[in-house]
């Protein structure tokens, strides 16, 4: 056997599959620098076995990922939470040490009960240390949400930098009702987290287009004086070449602004089997 030609026959085969990997994925996100806490929400559409099961979206999702030190995750909807167990070990594959938070399925009062889906925080156990065990909103007295918001603690390893992360997905034809209720929300983390004074919001607003006008958007009061909307209205975070719509936001009280450094919108990809979404990320001091 002619072993280098073998070995050279092999090295051109894995540059074509990477050609191609990359042709229908697009490009890598860049690393988060060392000095920087940078926090990501996706909404990766339909996040269950069969998007995990297979192997290149698997791997590029757990690419993205790894660019980040947290990543608040939307319709975790497998119901067997095998999903997401699953994918932590292909995000570790590399060597890489991460955990996730998995929240109860969403939709605990009986009118939502059609619509359950799971929220995930993954994050980077060298650089993050989870505070507490997360929970879900207690919507049970207005039942405000079909998806019920998730919420955990965080902080920076070697740092005094801590802060909360709330995540929601919400019904689409209530998005802008949906929207007001998360000052609620904010309301009963100042309360559960007296000692805590950052705290960002972020998901799958669906805060865009038909969904949430910006003249719907303004008058509420999380778009009040004590918090910023890091992405305008007038971003894109949908995959669909024929829309424009924002419906991916990051919310941040004025404390945690005193921390913010930038934002971006991972448009690595064109492939809608990875998401109809694409992730959108901060960056703290």
């Amino acid at each position: 056997m002619n072993y280098r030609g073998s070995s050279r026959a092999l090295s051109i085969s894995l540059l074509l599959c990477f050609s191609l990997f990359a042709a229908i994925f697009g490009s890598t996100p860049t690393l988060a620098a060392a000095d920087e806490l940078k926090i990501a929400t996706f909404n990766i559409q339909d996040f269950g076995k069969t998007k995990l099961g297979k192997t290149a979206i698997r791997k590029y999702l757990a690419g993205i990922v790894r660019k980040f030190d947290v990543v608040a995750i939307q319709e975790v909807s497998d119901v067997t939470e095998q999903a997401p167990e699953g994918f932590l070990d292909e995000i570790n594959s590399n060597g890489a040490k991460y955990a996730y938070l998995l929240s109860e399925r969403t939709g605990r009062e009986s009118d939502d009960a059609f619509s359950r889906e799971q929220y995930a925080f993954y994050y980077n156990i060298k650089r993050v240390e989870a505070l507490d065990e997360a929970s879900l909103f207690d919507d049970s007295t207005d039942d405000h949400f079909q998806r019920e918001p998730y919420t955990a603690r965080f902080k920076l390893k070697n740092s005094t930098m801590s802060l909360t992360i709330t995540t929601v997905h919400t019904q689409p034809t209530l998005a802008v009702e949906e929207i007001d209720a998360l000052y609620q929300v904010y309301k009963s983390l100042q309360a559960r987290y007296p000692d805590e004074a950052r705290h960002v919001i972020l998901g799958d607003f669906n805060g865009s287009c038909s969904y949430a006008k910006p003249a719907e958007l303004s008058p509420l009061k999380l778009h009040g004086s004590s918090f910023t909307w890091i992405v305008p209205d007038s971003a894109d975070t949908t995959v669909a070449p024929t829309t424009h719509c924002a419906y991916d936001r990051i919310v941040l009280n004025k404390a945690l602004l005193q921390r913010y450094k930038k934002w971006g919108i991972g448009d690595w990809f064109t492939d809608k089997k990875i998401s109809d979404h694409w992730p959108v990320w901060v960056t703290f001091k």
